[in-house]
């Protein structure tokens, strides 16, 4: 098994930590290709693992060891301690501060996966695990897609790369994370002028279609959402496509007369933290013929999980694309979001 250390416990790190630590030797039938938690580097007390004292906390420094300890946590050593401990370090800091930690990583000798949200090409190439999952198994660090870049490969990845021509969205972000209240906009909306990231991260993984995305940032909490129009090669229909799609992995396809609360679809899981793992497709009537037109609902702080816990495994070498895809949907099969989210 691999030993995963995970620095910080923000809305990523604590998800990933709590997925690490369940110990696949409690099945009956244990499968040691499963990456596991080996600790949780913090920079100060933390809610969730105050919540969690059984799992192994380590400090960045010696100023937020005394914090944690001030606090009441066991702390079982610091920063170095633990890289030496793991096989693999995910970065899971504030997004676009990683650059700041990486030359720490390469003086352990330990390789680095960055969540998304780096846009430093240094830090190692962008990879998805159903795109372009040979990128994880070379030498030197990775960089996971972003929640709504993953959103979208899914679509592709559904579909099929070489039967898209063009894909088009328009992507609506929430103004802040639900544990950052004074972050981020009250009333209004942010608009881009330019073409978002998005766009070239999806060519990074998968370079056949041709793809645009721009985006704004409205006043939510609860997810994001995006409007997508793709166009299709000649040979595929649109139902042969949205079929496509409903077999595909981690998506869910919501079809009927009413509309869809993007409120509810997380309200309504059963999972911790009320997390949707699944991206969930919506389809809009009255496309043309060699299109689809789609709403995506995601959960942001929790679609990037499974992704997440397939690098870790290609990065080990723990088999092919397929089978791995599917261990980390089965361990976390007990957070799978219910469909729900209609009146």
């Amino acid at each position: 098994m691999t030993a995963v250390a995970v620095v910080g416990a923000g809305v990523i790190g604590k998800r990933l930590a709590a997925a690490l630590s369940r110990s696949p030797g409690s099945a009956p039938e244990p499968d040691t290709a499963l990456p596991y938690l080996a600790g949780l580097a913090l920079r100060g007390p933390n809610v969730f693992a105050a919540a969690r004292p059984e799992l192994p906390v380590f400090a960045v420094d010696a100023r937020a060891a005394e914090r944690l300890r001030a606090a009441g946590s066991a702390v079982k050593g610091d920063l170095t301690a633990l890289l030496e401990s793991a096989d693999i370090v995910v970065d899971c800091g504030p997004s676009r501060t990683g650059a700041s930690r990486a030359d720490l990583y390469r003086v352990h000798g330990i390789r680095a996966v960055f969540c998304g949200g780096e846009r430093d090409a240094r830090l190692g190439p962008l990879v998805h695990s159903a795109l372009n999952p040979e990128a994880a198994t070379r030498p030197g660090g990775l960089r996971l897609l972003s929640c709504n870049t993953t959103a979208l490969a899914r679509v592709i990845a559904g579909i099929g790369p070489g039967d898209i021509r063009t894909l088009d969205a328009t992507i609506l972000r929430c103004s802040t994370d639900t544990d950052k209240a004074t972050k981020g906009i009250t009333n209004g909306a942010a608009l881009a002028p330019r073409p978002s990231h998005h766009g070239d991260d999806l060519r990074e993984v998968a370079p056949g279609p041709a793809v645009r995305t721009v985006a704004a940032t409205v006043p939510m909490t609860a997810g994001h959402f995006l409007h997508a129009r793709v166009m299709l090669r000649a040979g595929l229909s649109p139902a042969d496509a949205l079929d496509r799609l409903r077999t595909a992995g981690r998506v869910g396809v919501l079809t009927g007369d009413g509309p869809v609360h993007t409120a509810l679809l997380k309200e309504r899981s059963a999972a911790p933290w009320h997390d949707r793992h699944e991206v969930q497709i919506v389809p809009i009537e009255g496309a043309a013929a060699d299109s689809l037109e789609l709403w995506v609902s995601l959960d942001n702080q929790a679609i990037t999980i499974p992704e997440t816990l397939d690098v870790l495994q290609l990065a080990g070498g723990s088999g092919p694309a397929e089978r791995i895809r599917a261990r980390s949907d089965r361990l976390l099969r007990p957070e799978t979001p219910s469909e729900g989210g209609r009146p």
